[in-house]
């Protein structure tokens, strides 16, 4: 048996051992596990004070986690999964803010433009008068008030797959009506 090996099966049986209540195994997991998931971030990342924030995310996940692993397989990919997928939400945030500052930074301010606003604010309050009462409501709540789809299906007491079917059917005649 490799080094490698050994590694691997002394952080399985830390793991186990946290599992079962043990402290000390628990500190000394986090310290490996730490480790692992530290050059994971930084071989994608480069940048020490965010990867140090991943770091302990990754680390608060795989606390939350720690009942769903089982010992019968190998420890790395259950935690590089946790890790990529932690690393994955942050980017997808990341993406996000760009694209939001993105489409603030090109929103026009000339008093010219603000007509053409209040125009496409025109056309688009008569698509809207085109909806019935509950898919205005939903396309209001989902677009305008930044309400989930959760929150919109608890308010309209509806479930969140009617939400969602009803969503779609507005924006189609919204769609339809503004030539889109």
């Amino acid at each position: 048996m490799s080094d490698k090996d050994t590694s691997r099966s002394e952080l399985t049986q830390l793991i186990v051992k946290a599992q079962a209540g043990d402290s000390q195994a628990y500190m000394q997991m986090l310290e490996r596990v730490g480790q692992l998931v530290e050059r994971f971030m930084y071989k994608r990342l480069k940048a020490s004070d965010l990867v140090e924030d991943l770091v302990q995310d990754v680390l608060l996940n795989i606390h939350k986690a720690l009942h769903t692993y089982n010992s019968e397989y190998p420890v790395e990919p259950w935690v590089y999964a946790i890790a990529r997928n932690r690393l994955n939400d942050h980017l997808r945030k990341i993406k996000k803010s760009v694209e939001i500052q993105v489409d603030a930074d090109s929103i026009p301010e000339q008093a010219a433009d603000a007509e053409i606003r209040a125009l496409d604010l025109q056309a688009l309050d008569r698509a809207m008068s085109k909806l019935s009462e509950d898919q205005r409501k939903i396309v209001t709540l989902l677009k305008f008030d930044g309400k989930s789809l959760k929150e919109t299906a608890t308010e309209m007491n509806m479930t969140v797959s009617a939400v969602k079917v009803a969503a779609h059917r507005g924006y189609k005649v919204i769609f339809k009506e503004l030539e889109v």
